[in-house]
């Protein structure tokens, strides 16, 4: 695959036939040229024994970083791990750890007027406290508190906190299963599944604050400046997401993420619980969004309830749905948040109503995909959740 492909360029890439080329596409060329990752369309498949070759057009494509070219997607032994760092509003940065597990997680810096969160501290390859020291002292000039949230206790969210906590921050964790949470490294459980991937980086670090769903986290003095606690279980029983009310951002760690299939058959994964806090968030956005209609139609400008709003693709700007944008654990920091979920959602009905047949099946194991998203599942699980 070459290193860089203009727009309107060819690349070709070579996979196990069962691979779905435009996933395969975006994991790739994305990891290994400076481009977006919505960018691609199939032009062309050519089977061939065991592999396949598909031809992928770049549709569009952007520079990620020029001074850093490839950060964040090459681990480099002894490199900057947090060397891709960019900011996507007013007050909320995303940064990607370098890890020698290619998980790439993305964390996010949001800077409140009374409090830092930090949402997600990544594998523990490098010191992330230390990061985070010099990045807040380069934006301001106060010590605020600091909350560490984890989206879930997979050791790829929740490496770097044991490093923030001894710096003073505050660890907080979904309390809908303490047990499962607090067993993220016992290696009879591997909650974090840190055992298994012989993840040695990832320390002992206690949760001090238990997350409530709905519970609002305020970052001003502002009623309706906070983060709100949504509890998503799916991918693990602890998953959460966070609401940014300001902005209408979602964030929404390993519940969603495109180009890679979204992981449901883990053993403490349950699609039926995925499938309902699909659903849930969807009805949390319309929620949200009556209430924002409701603020404008009293009077407030449409500027002011949209401060700092998410970014939207040229072609979306005119659909109202596009105001709320999701913030990823992986892939992806701002995309439209409605219409994602409705696509989630459509595939995950498509699958369970057997109108789309699984793209793997492999050792038990069923991966169903359309477009740019897909997902795993054990075929137990799927059984069941099916009946």
């Amino acid at each position: 695959i070459p290193k860089r492909v203009a727009p309107g360029g060819l690349a070709v890439l070579a996979s196990d036939a069962k691979r779905e080329p435009l996933r395969l596409a975006g994991a790739l060329l994305r990891a290994d040229m400076d481009v977006d990752d919505e960018v691609f369309e199939l032009v062309e498949t050519v089977e061939g024994g065991a592999t396949t070759t598909h031809r992928v057009r770049v549709v569009r494509a952007r520079a990620r970083i020029a001074e850093v070219p490839g950060a964040g997607w090459s681990y480099r032994r002894g490199g900057d791990a947090f060397a891709r760092v960019e900011r996507i509003s007013a007050r909320v940065w995303f940064v990607v750890e370098d890890d020698r597990f290619g998980e790439h997680p993305f964390m996010y810096i949001v800077l409140g007027a009374t409090r830092v969160v930090l949402i997600d501290s990544g594998v523990g390859t490098a010191d992330y406290g230390a990061f985070v020291d010099e990045f807040l002292k380069m934006r301001t000039t106060v010590d605020l508190p600091r909350l560490v949230i984890n989206t879930h206790c997979h050791f790829d969210h929740r490496g770097g906190n044991a490093g923030l906590a001894a710096r003073g921050a505050e660890i907080a964790a979904s309390g809908r299963d303490r047990e499962f949470t607090e067993a993220a490294l016992d290696p009879t459980r591997d909650a974090s599944l840190a055992v298994e991937v012989k993840c040695t980086e990832a320390k002992p670090c206690a949760v001090t604050r238990w997350l409530a769903d709905g519970e609002r986290i305020p970052l001003s003095a502002a009623e309706d400046d906070y983060l709100e606690v949504v509890h998503t279980p799916g991918h693990t029983p602890d998953s959460l997401c966070l609401w940014l009310s300001r902005e209408r951002r979602l964030f929404v760690g390993d519940t969603v993420y495109r180009w890679c299939a979204i992981i449901v058959d883990n053993g403490h994964s349950s699609l039926s619980d995925y499938y309902a806090s699909v659903r849930k968030l969807l009805a949390f956005l319309g929620e949200a969004g009556a209430e924002r209609g409701a603020a404008l139609e009293a009077g407030a400008e449409r500027d002011a309830a949209l401060e700092a709003g998410a970014k939207c693709d040229a072609t979306l700007e005119a659909d109202a749905k596009c105001d709320a944008a999701l913030s990823c654990g992986h892939n992806s920091e701002d995309v439209p948040a409605q219409r994602s979920l409705e696509a989630i959602s459509a595939l995950l009905d498509a699958a369970l109503s057997g109108a789309l047949v699984p793209i793997m099946d492999d050792a038990g194991v069923l991966c169903f995909g359309r477009d740019e998203f897909s997902f795993t599942v054990r075929r137990g699980d799927f059984e069941a959740c099916r009946r």
